[in-house]
């Protein structure tokens, strides 16, 4: 046992003292550099974005400039509560019956369209209670 560990560091010594003396040596630490990051490839944009098609537009168009609606109708979704401010619930009760597809339809649930219709007719109907001072 004694003799193998004894071969074992002999060959570990002359090892590294080949290494050094052919330069091979592991270099020296030095002062640590600044460390440089890798650079994200920035991809040029498409200079124009396809048009979208004629229903699709018609039917978001009720939406006008509320694009916080289509967050506050996701997190409904998710939340499976219905989040939607009164703005949104305005543009959703403006929404025609054949564009309730093209708006609701990949949420893949017949029953959340009309689930917030009536939640936005309800809350619209009667204005919520003022707070309690």
């Amino acid at each position: 046992m004694e003799r193998t560990s004894t071969i074992t560091l002999l060959f570990l010594f002359c090892s590294t003292l080949l290494w050094v003396a052919n330069g091979v040596a592991p270099p020296t630490p030095s002062a640590p550099a600044t460390p440089t990051f890798p650079t994200i490839p920035t991809f040029p944009r498409w200079p124009i974005q396809p048009p979208l098609p004629p229903n699709v537009q018609k039917c978001w168009s009720s939406f006008g400039s509320l694009h916080q609606c289509f967050v506050e109708i996701s997190q409904s979704f998710w939340s499976r509560r219905p989040l939607v401010s009164p703005a949104c619930c305005e543009a959703i009760q403006e929404i025609s019956d054949d564009c309730e597809d093209t708006v609701f339809g990949h949420f893949n649930n017949p029953f959340f369209a009309p689930f917030l219709r009536a939640h936005c007719s309800q809350s619209q109907a009667t204005p919520a209670p003022p707070p309690k001072a």
